[in-house]
């Protein structure tokens, strides 16, 4: 799998999880106290989060950083 493709999985399932947990861009943003821009750039590949921005990211959602990798391996 290229690097583009994992990308797009991996911002395919941001979107998933935070559309099965009912919240929008912005109530996402407002749980992470940042731009619903902000949002919108990782979920578009446009912005890339390092680990510890991906486990705060997905702490907002509910989701545990293991059961995402997990998903993605």
């Amino acid at each position: 799998m290229t690097k583009l493709l994992q990308k797009e999985v991996v911002c395919n399932k941001l979107i998933e999880i935070r559309k099965t947990n009912d919240f929008t861009q912005r109530d996402l943003a407002r749980r992470l106290s940042v731009y619903q821009s902000y949002i919108s750039k990782v979920e578009l590949g446009q912005k890339n989060l390092n680990i510890f921005e991906l486990k705060d990211y997905l702490k907002a959602l509910n989701y545990s950083l293991i059961e995402f990798l997990k998903i993605l391996d």
